[in-house]
C-alpha cells in the first residue's frame, strides 16, 4: 500500500492537463469538451434532466408551505425523498459498474421520473392533493434520479475520455447549474400566472412541464455514441457492495474524501429546503420573489462552475474547501439578514460556493477513483443526497420550534467548523491534485 501522501499527490488514472496548443499558443479551455459531438447530445439530455429537478427543487418545497405552512413538513418532505435516495444510491452503483447498456439504464430513470411527474400534475388538477401525496411524489422523482445518478456520471469518461474529465464534469455541474438559475423563476412565474392569485392551481402546469423535460431528455440521449463495454459477467450484489464498501474504507483517499463530503452534506443544503417558508416569513416574498431568489443562486453556481471548467490541475482538494467556507460564510450572513436585496446577494456566494464544492467534489472522486469501483464509489459518494435529508430534518425541527434563523445559522457554524477541522488536521484532501 502507498503511503498517504504519495497516494494524496497522484491520481490512480492521470489526467492529463490539456494544453489545446495550436501554433504555440494555448487555447481556451472553458468550452473544450463541447468539440466531441457525443458530448453535445449528453450534455443537453442532461441539462433536460436538471431542468426537471430545477423545477422540482422549487415546486415540491412550495406546494408543501403552501399547504401545511409547517417548516417541519418541509423538513419531512426532504428526508422522504432523502431515504429513497439511501435505498437506491448503493444498488445503482453496482448497477452502473456491472450493466452493460449503462444508456439504456439511464433512459428508464428517465421515464420513471415522466411518469411520477404527470401523476403530481393528475393529482394537482384533480383539487384534492394532500401532503403525503406530495412526500412520495417527491421520493418517487428523487429515486428514480439518484439510482442513475452513478449510471450518468460513469458515463461522463466514456463519452470525451479522461483528458476532457475535469473540463466535461465542470460543464456538466455547469448545465445543472444553469438550470438551477433558469427553473425555479420559471416556474415561480407559472405559478402565478397560469393559476388565481393565492391558490396552487398552477402547480399543475409546473408538474407538466417538468415530464416534458423528462421525456426531452431521454429522446436527446438516443445520438449519444457510446465506446464497447464488456459486461463483468453475473455476481451477487450483496457482495459487490460489500466489496466497494471495503474499498472505500482502506483506500487513503477515497476515505477521508467521502467521510468530509458527508460531513458537509448534513448542512449545506439546509437554507434552500427551508427557503419557501423562510421568505414568506421572514423576507415577506410570494412565488415570484421565491423564483427569483434560487435563480439568482443559479447564476451564482453557473459562474462558479465556468470558473472551475477554466482551472487546470493543481491545488482542487484545497479549492473544494474553501467552495464550503465560501457557502458557510454565506449562509451566515443570510441567516440574520431581513433584507430581500442582501440575501439575493447571499444567494449568489452560496451559488459559488456550491458550484465548486459539486464540481470539484466529483472530479477528485473520478480522478483518484479505481476503474473497477468508478460506479459503486460514485454510489457512496451519491449518498451525501441522502444524508442532507436527515441533517435538513433536524434543522426544520429546530427552525419550527426556535425559529429558522437562527436554524440556518447553527447551519452554517457547523460547515464551518467540520471545515477548519480538516485544514487543521492536514488531511490529504487539501494536497489532492
Amino acid at each position: 500500500m502507498t503511503q498517504t501522501r504519495e497516494r494524496a499527490a497522484t491520481p490512480a488514472t492521470p489526467i492529463p492537463v490539456d494544453q489545446a496548443v495550436a501554433g504555440g499558443r494555448r487555447r481556451f479551455r472553458t468550452l473544450d469538451s463541447f468539440s466531441i459531438v457525443s458530448f453535445r447530445w449528453f450534455f443537453t439530455s442532461m441539462f433536460a434532466g436538471f431542468a426537471a429537478m430545477g423545477v422540482q427543487m422549487f415546486v415540491g418545497g412550495w406546494l408543501t408551505f403552501e399547504l401545511t405552512g409547517s417548516f417541519a413538513a418541509l423538513g419531512v418532505l426532504h428526508l422522504s425523498a432523502g431515504i429513497t435516495g439511501l435505498l437506491t444510491a448503493l444498488p445503482g452503483g453496482v448497477l452502473a459498474d456491472k450493466v452493460k447498456h449503462r444508456k439504456r439504464f439511464i433512459q428508464t430513470g428517465q421515464a420513471g421520473g415522466a411518469i411520477a411527474s404527470l401523476a403530481m400534475a393528475l393529482l394537482v388538477a384533480s383539487g384534492d392533493v394532500q401532503f403525503w401525496q406530495i412526500a412520495v411524489g417527491s421520493s418517487l422523482i428523487a429515486g428514480s434520479h439518484t439510482l442513475t445518478m452513478p449510471a450518468r456520471q460513469a458515463l461522463t469518461p466514456s463519452v470525451v475520455g479522461m483528458k476532457h474529465l475535469t473540463n466535461a464534469m465542470a460543464l456538466y455541474t455547469t448545465g445543472q447549474n444553469a438550470s438551477f438559475l433558469l427553473m425555479p423563476a420559471l416556474a415561480g412565474w407559472m405559478i402565478g400566472a397560469l393559476g388565481p392569485a393565492g391558490s396552487i392551481e398552477g402547480t399543475q402546469y409546473v408538474y407538466y412541464m417538468m415530464a416534458a423535460f423528462y421525456v426531452g431528455a431521454l429522446l436527446l440521449l438516443l445520438p449519444v455514441e457510446i465506446g464497447p463495454r464488456t459486461a463483468t459477467g453475473p455476481s451477487r450484489a450483496i457482495g459487490q457492495l460489500a466489496e466497494g464498501l471495503r474499498y472505500v474504507w482502506r483506500d487513503e483517499v477515497m476515505r477521508p474524501l467521502l467521510i468530509y463530503n458527508g460531513a458537509v452534506a448534513l448542512f449545506w443544503m439546509t437554507y434552500m429546503t427551508l427557503l419557501p417558508g423562510y421568505a414568506k416569513e421572514i423576507l415577506n416574498a410570494g412565488a415570484g420573489a421565491l423564483g427569483v431568489m434560487l435563480s439568482m443562486g443559479g447564476l451564482g453556481a453557473v459562474g462558479g462552475s465556468l470558473i472551475v471548467a477554466s482551472i487546470p490541475g493543481g491545488q482542487r482538494g484545497r479549492v473544494w474547501m474553501l467552495s464550503v467556507v465560501l457557502i458557510g460564510v454565506a449562509m451566515l450572513v443570510f441567516a440574520f439578514n431581513e433584507l430581500y436585496w442582501v440575501a439575493l446577494v447571499c444567494a449568489v456566494a452560496i451559488g459559488m460556493g456550491q458550484a465548486g464544492y459539486l464540481s470539484l467534489g466529483s472530479v477528485l472522486l473520478q480522478a483518484y477513483v479505481d476503474e473497477d469501483f468508478r460506479g459503486r464509489v460514485l454510489s457512496v459518494y451519491m449518498m451525501q443526497y441522502g444524508l442532507m435529508s436527515l441533517g435538513t430534518l433536524l434543522v426544520s425541527l429546530i427552525a419550527n420550534a426556535i425559529g429558522p434563523q437562527i436554524a440556518v445559522g447553527l447551519a452554517a457554524v457547523a460547515l464551518l467548523l467540520i471545515t477548519a477541522a480538516q485544514f487543521i488536521a492536514r488531511t490529504p484532501i487539501s494536497r489532492l491534485r
